[in-house]
């Protein structure tokens, strides 16, 4: 809102300088935004909070202002018309008192449509508004001066009485900007006998504007309802000067009073006869009352403000207040729609007494032990972990992005993309390595902590789970070796890798993980024609787990272990195994043969023609670490040839090669 230095003065005596006025304004909570020295006068943008309607005018400006500087002498007023008016004939009436609780019109005859006087072309233009003629000029200058919107309308083009009523389906009207608007029957419209004249509250109708012809002019000002308001202008992309004032509530008992300001503008200005006041509905409405404690101030605020200095601060914004023994009972003004609640009352009060008064202080407040469970706990952690190995997290649409044999399908889809849910987060993960290949990049790794959708028994239940998608950026060890790291990281110990067939990862290619003989998850490479069938061409391996056991599981219990002081030794080993022998039964069967075993590993997979049908090579790695001293090489090869031994006897492996790797050499 843009107001006038000289013009708030005419409402109100104050000494304060242009700069000190701004500044004060600023301190009272309504910062300035920009500000232009004229000659005579200096003109400031003020940032009015939404809530405060009541400030989008000088007059309202000028009572806060008043409020502010403590004065206790009333504003100054200016001239209205008093008299009862001349008797000619019309009628108004409201057919929707909920949405147009009050209205009211004065008919002005025998006006003279010309050019506004000077001063009234400043005022307008200061305030950013184009003078059109001394009519409609006058109407958006007690606008200004009160907030209040005004319309006038050409009286000749109007059959019969007013009616403040609903737009009819199909209705039609071409408004003052040119537009031919189609209304409907939500929209609040002001109509004749026979059409709609205007948009309640928004913009008039082009057919009964006022123009340099007119003679009569029925003035009018009314209490429209701020949602329907609303509503009208997002239907129309539209905003006015009358809608935005509209929308943040203006004073219904100011409407007569601006009625009666204008029309003694347009007697003097425009020599016209003004008639008597016609209405519908009532300009009374019901006062607000709260009730405002006196401990609720200083406990909120932090300091002790004195009973009397409260009872000031309220009075001064017009607030009637009568006190009891530890509380005050208020009664709110009815241009203050923004106080509602007791809180409200204890912001006014802190506004007007002056934040900066206000000490500084931490607040005091009891520290209560997090609420967060179990399943928030390893969330967060396993979100941390596997961010560490350089993984992004996204998050898919709960739809699965093609049919699957389980599908579950939704009665009502909005399209047909978002007809099934998903029962698993591989498909999701798929779908957005696709998505992120036609976007131009080639190597990628996600996880994503979700929900799957399973149907049993006519029941369907929503199931947490965990998936892990690498994209050009693993193979199936580096995978595998981040799930164990993960278990390891949350408290889970002991688990198995064994082979696992999964409906969408390749046979031969994929395992499953094992917890106390319970399947937790599965990982592997995706079955070929669905990577196919997506376009993906890169090497891709993904993961599930369940996330629900992977909690039932997980620990926050911590072992602690001296750091070892004797160097390591790592022997890898290359063997030939039957495909139907598990990985973790041989892994388990080395750890057996010496404690001085620490570690075994399996970094590669391999076929080939030098591999016998039935058969894949293995290629493990041994760590050997005494606690105690530091080993020779003698007993490490010792140990090894047990281990070679160990699996031809168990298994009937055949031992390819042995290479000695001494840490750190």
């Amino acid at each position: 809102m843009v107001y006038s230095y000289r013009w708030l003065k005419e409402y109100i005596d104050f000494d304060l300088s242009p700069e000190g006025l701004m500044e004060l304004l600023t301190f009272s909570g309504l910062p300035i935004e920009n500000f232009v020295s004229l000659p005579k006068d200096t003109v400031f943008e003020c940032e009015i909070p939404a809530n405060r309607g009541d400030l989008l005018s000088i007059f309202g400006m000028a009572r806060e202002l008043a409020a502010i500087l403590r004065r206790k002498e009333s504003l100054r007023l200016p001239p209205v018309f008093s008299e009862e008016g001349l008797n000619f004939s019309f009628k108004v009436s409201s057919s929707v008192p909920t949405l147009c609780p009050f209205y009211s019109a004065r008919m002005i005859k025998g006006v003279k449509v010309k050019p506004s006087p000077d001063w009234l072309q400043e005022k307008l233009t200061k305030a950013r508004l184009r003078p059109i003629n001394n009519v409609v000029d006058i109407t958006n200058l007690v606008l200004l001066e009160t907030g209040q919107p005004l319309h006038a309308f050409d009286q000749r083009k109007i059959d019969g009485e007013i009616i403040v009523r609903c737009a009819a389906y199909g209705e039609k009207l071409r408004t003052l900007d040119g537009n031919f608007r189609k209304l409907n029957q939500s929209m609040l419209i002001i109509a004749d006998q026979k059409k709609p004249l205007a948009i309640a509250g928004v913009i008039g109708g082009e057919e009964s504007q006022v123009t340099e012809t007119t003679c009569d002019v029925l003035l009018e000002s009314a209490c429209f309802s701020p949602s329907s308001i609303r509503r009208t202008t997002k239907s129309f992309n539209l905003s006015t000067e009358s809608s935005f004032h509209f929308e943040r509530g203006v004073d219904p008992n100011g409407v007569v009073f601006a009625l009666n300001r204008a029309s003694w503008l347009l007697e003097k200005e425009c020599e016209g006869n003004v008639g008597q006041l016609n209405r519908a509905g009532s300009p009374l409405f019901p006062s607000c009352k709260l009730e405002l404690r006196k401990e609720k101030v200083s406990r909120l605020l932090g300091i002790e403000i004195s009973t009397g200095e409260i009872k000031r601060i309220l009075t001064s914004l017009n607030f009637k207040v009568w006190e009891n023994e530890d509380l005050f009972e208020i009664e709110i003004p009815s241009f203050r729609h923004d106080i509602t609640e007791e809180v409200d009352l204890i912001e006014e009060v802190a506004r007007l007494y002056g934040y900066e008064k206000i000490p500084a202080g931490i607040p005091k407040a009891k520290i209560t032990p997090s609420s967060e469970n179990k399943q928030e706990k390893i969330a967060s952690r396993a979100r941390n972990i596997l961010v560490s190995f350089g993984l992004n997290e996204v998050v898919a649409p709960s739809f699965s992005p093609f049919s699957d044999v389980e599908e579950i399908k939704i009665a009502n889809p909005l399209t047909v993309e978002q007809s099934v849910l998903r029962t698993n987060l591989l498909a999701s993960l798929l779908s957005i390595f696709s998505h992120n290949v036609n976007q131009g990049n080639k190597k990628m790794g996600f996880f994503e902590l979700g929900k799957v959708y399973l149907q049993k028994d006519n029941c369907l239940r929503e199931k947490l789970m965990l998936s892990i998608g690498l994209y050009n950026s693993g193979n199936f060890f580096d995978l595998k070796g981040i799930l164990e790291e993960l278990l390891k990281r949350t408290g889970i110990l002991g688990c198995i890798v064994k082979d696992f067939n999964h409906r969408l990862l390749e046979e031969g290619a994929s395992a499953g993980i094992f917890v106390n003989n319970k399947l937790i998850g599965y990982f592997g490479a995706p079955k070929k024609n669905l990577t196919s069938s997506m376009k993906l061409k890169g090497e891709i391996y993904l993961a599930e787990l369940d996330f629900e056991l992977l909690t039932e599981f997980a620990s926050f219990e911590k072992e602690f272990k001296p750091l070892p002081k004797y160097p390591k030794i790592k022997r890898d080993l290359s063997i030939i195994v039957d495909e139907e022998i598990d990985w973790e039964k041989i892994s388990e069967t080395i750890k057996d043969i010496s404690n001085l075993i620490k570690k075994v590993e399996i970094f590669d997979v391999y076929k080939g023609e030098e591999i016998p049908s039935g058969y894949r090579g293995l290629a493990i790695s041994i760590l050997y670490q005494s606690s105690e001293r530091t080993l020779t090489k003698g007993e490490v090869d010792e140990v090894q040839g047990k281990v070679e031994k160990r699996l031809k006897d168990c298994y009937k492996i055949e031992v390819r090669g042995c290479l000695t790797t001494p840490k750190g050499k």
